[in-house]
């Protein structure tokens, strides 16, 4: 499990979310992936499924910390 700082924290549930704990990929969620549509819907589904946040608490995340996440997921498929 690797931890990301947020460089601008989120609020999710009344708490403010000011790092992400990433696990690593499982083979079932490359299939769930799979069915999400668009490259930015499967980083979403990814991040949400690893991160173990709901996918709406994905959408807040400021862009900088979406590309840190979907770039942290990439580099533990590639490992």
């Amino acid at each position: 499990m690797k931890k990301l700082k947020l460089k601008y924290p989120i609020m999710l549930e009344g708490v403010e979310l000011k790092e992400i704990s990433i696990r690593r990929p499982k083979a079932r969620d490359l299939r769930d992936m799979e069915s999400a549509g668009t490259d930015v819907e499967k980083s979403i589904s990814m991040i949400s499924a690893l991160g173990g946040m709901p996918p709406d608490a994905v959408d807040d995340l400021d862009v900088a910390d979406f590309t840190a996440a979907s770039n942290l997921v990439a580099k533990m498929m590639g490992e």
